[in-house]
């Protein structure tokens, strides 16, 4: 699977600038079920708090990531993935019910999620889906960073915006490279 997703590879230098320069960890990441599972990850030197590694799951409803990946739905296949998730832990759904559906609200006005310590307490995160689906899969990019680098608004005024940014740059970029692979 990692191998045939070649959108990794073109992302890569993209998302470990940006991990550079926000002092966090920037992910790309797939459905499995309830989770997402990372396929690509880029951390810069000093993120200490959060580790993602290629492979790692996590879980939908208390994520910025997972909250984009069903932001990019329209309304009813959310739903219906939000009653298969709801289903499938009643305790995750209920913990995290508010922020899922308050993010999902806020997608529309900002175009990305965020999360604040809901899956780890220490970790802040924004997500963004992207446009582009490949081989069938949406996916989507996040940035989680330590709490205290971000300060009281840091992901909604700046890790979001950016991440928007680099979501647009990773879809143009992959956009031009399957056109010049039909020529």
């Amino acid at each position: 699977l990692l191998v045939s997703l070649r959108i990794r590879q073109l992302a890569l230098p993209y998302m470990q600038a940006f991990a550079d320069r926000e002092h966090g960890s920037v992910s790309m990441g797939m459905r499995s079920g309830s989770l997402m599972v990372y396929v690509e990850t880029c951390r810069s030197h000093d993120s200490l708090v959060f580790r993602p590694d290629v492979g790692g799951a996590i879980p939908m409803v208390s994520t910025a990531m997972g909250r984009a990946w069903l932001a990019a739905h329209s309304a009813g296949a959310r739903d219906k993935l939000l009653a298969e998730l709801r289903a499938h832990d009643p305790g995750g759904w209920r913990a995290h019910r508010t922020a899922t559906l308050e993010e999902l609200r806020a997608f529309s006005e900002r175009g990305f999620c965020i999360s604040r310590g809901d899956f780890q307490a220490e970790v802040h995160a924004a997500a963004v889906p992207l446009a582009s689906v490949v081989d069938g899969e949406v996916l989507a990019l996040n940035c989680g960073a330590p709490a205290v680098l971000l300060g009281a608004d840091g992901l909604v005024s700046r890790i979001g915006p950016r991440l928007v940014a680099l979501a647009r740059t990773i879809d143009e970029a992959w956009a031009k490279e399957c056109r010049d692979a039909r020529v």
